[in-house]
């Protein structure tokens, strides 16, 4: 019975550690952008569909407010589909990491961060799209620190703080997200600076 208890008590914290210790779902940048009502419709949806899946696709619309978007459309602990959902209505198809030469910079860019946040346990799913909008996008703000979120989800916590806090450092970027986000960001990940000895 002992054993029992403390086996049910540990499966209910797991999520809750998993979460206290997890870059990409302990970020809500979105609540920075509640001021949009694509933003404000995805929260209301919580799942991708083609008015969404348009908005992401469209290159003229920001980066940030993308970036909000696929943060609010969230995660869930038994994973979501958003990713595939989003390439089936855009592109008819999955789209492979082969295909990332071919994308544009914002496709990757909104494949990566949607990947990521699909499957929060294995994001190096998710990094090489983001590495692709990177290398289009190098001056952006937003691409660069949601590919460091993504790079620090499953590293120790002193390279967490060192893959998010060479982006804050980083002046020549723009900054192409709102401060409070940036905000949100920082005094999420400043708390793993302390394993940095």
């Amino acid at each position: 019975m002992i054993k029992f208890t403390i086996t049910f008590i540990f499966l209910l914290l797991l999520p809750l550690s998993v979460f206290a210790d997890s870059p990409l779902t302990s970020t809500p940048i979105s609540n920075a952008y509640e001021d949009k009502e694509i933003v404000m419709k995805a929260k209301t949806e919580g799942t991708m569909n083609k008015e969404i899946a348009d908005y992401l696709h469209e290159k003229t619309n920001p980066l940030d407010i993308k970036a909000a978007v696929i943060n609010v459309l969230g995660w869930d602990f038994n994973g979501k589909k958003n990713a595939e959902i989003y390439c089936g209505i855009i592109f008819g198809k999955q789209i492979m990491e082969s295909d990332i030469s071919l994308l544009s910079a914002h496709d990757n860019f909104v494949i990566g961060y949607l990947k990521a946040l699909d499957d929060y346990f294995y994001p190096y799913k998710a990094v090489p799209f983001l590495r692709g909008a990177q290398k289009e996008l190098n001056d952006s703000y937003t691409v660069s620190i949601i590919l460091a979120l993504a790079r620090a989800q499953n590293a120790d916590f002193c390279s967490s703080w060192k893959y998010v806090n060479k982006v804050f450092r980083n002046k020549s970027l723009d900054k192409d997200l709102r401060s409070d986000a940036e905000k949100i960001i920082y005094d999420y990940m400043v708390l793993y600076k302390n394993d940095c000895k």
